[in-house]
């Protein structure tokens, strides 16, 4: 099943990375299926498109495995 992302926001940090001192990294916050929050961070100023939405793929990766599990508390 194909789901339908949405881009919500785009901000810039400076980065958190020691080794990328002095330099911003983009944090994008997006839907998934009009529901689902999500937030990915590149270490990139200026991401292109293609790399937004491979980072959101990677991240949902390793979501979807846990979707619609129930654990006691």
């Amino acid at each position: 099943m194909s789901s339908q992302v949405t881009i919500t926001a785009v901000r810039k940090f400076p980065a958190g990375d020691l080794s990328r001192a002095g330099k911003t990294d983009t944090v994008v916050f997006y839907l998934v299926d009009g529901t689902r929050q999500g937030r990915v961070t590149l270490p990139k100023e200026d991401p292109t498109e293609t790399d937004i939405l491979n980072a959101i793929r990677q991240a949902e990766k390793t979501v979807s495995p846990m979707l619609g599990k129930s654990f006691p508390l």
